[in-house]
């Protein structure tokens, strides 16, 4: 069986896509330079036992966390949130895989990276929309007057490469703009 960080081959020859798993020697809490210095993964709500790593820098440079997805030669999703621990406001950083990363339902998802290069990377994926566009229709059945949240793709190292996107109805992608973008949406 051939391992790699973003998944593994089965004794069929099938590729199975698995969540890189939470560095072990990573604490509760990391700076982004530590981060980058040591490569860890913080892990995802895939991963059994602790997930994420709060972030103890005051301030998140958006290309930093792409940076930290593309680290090297891996390509793997990272995502920033904003949650309550301990009773605090806190910054935490969550790892997948190349496609995609878990993060908890409670938490305001601030952005994620899109560390594959293609045309739509900058782009929110259908399942992008999913997760947002649900995350704000659940909130508007406990408060019919909420704003919606926006959220962000990191696609590159500068402070502003990044797109902002918001959920809300008619958002989400139909069957037939799915089929259209079918060619496009290959990598």
């Amino acid at each position: 069986m051939k391992l790699n960080s973003y998944g593994h081959y089965t004794e069929d020859g099938l590729y199975r896509i698995t969540a890189v798993e939470r560095t072990p020697t990573l604490g509760k809490t990391s700076s982004i330079k530590e981060l980058m210095e040591t490569g860890a993964f913080p892990g995802d709500l895939r991963i059994a036992g602790e997930s994420g790593v709060v972030l103890t820098d005051r301030t998140v440079r958006f290309g930093d966390i792409y940076k930290l997805g593309t680290l090297g030669d891996r390509r793997v999703e990272f995502a920033l949130t904003s949650e309550i621990r301990d009773g605090k406001r806190v910054k935490v950083l969550y790892s997948g895989t190349f496609k995609d990363v878990v993060t908890p339902k409670s938490a305001r998802l601030i952005g994620h990276v899109h560390p594959n290069t293609h045309k739509n990377q900058r782009w929110p994926s259908p399942g992008d929309m999913k997760v947002l566009s649900a995350k704000y229709f659940r909130q508007l059945e406990v408060n019919p007057n909420i704003k919606p949240q926006p959220s962000r793709i990191f696609w590159g190292e500068g402070d502003f490469d990044n797109t902002i996107f918001f959920p809300g109805y008619g958002k989400e992608y139909s069957k037939e703009l799915l089929e259209a973008m079918k060619p496009k949406l290959r990598h």
